[in-house]
């Protein structure tokens, strides 16, 4: 992230400042995309964990 110089006229401030908060709501909405693509492969893994687990318990 750039720095705001204090020389900068209050409408570049502005622009500025609109401009890094669309970028940091860009990286929001991806990283919630990557979530929610990841949560059911996740969810489907630790299924299998604890099947797997669950029955190798059953045998002790």
């Amino acid at each position: 992230m750039e720095n705001i110089s204090e020389s900068q006229p209050p409408d570049e401030k502005i622009k500025f400042l609109w401009e890094e908060l669309v970028k940091m709501e860009e990286r929001q909405n991806a990283l919630s995309g990557l979530i929610d693509a990841a949560t059911p492969k996740v969810t489907s893994i630790e299924s299998h964990f604890n099947d797997f687990f669950s029955k190798s318990e059953s045998f002790n």
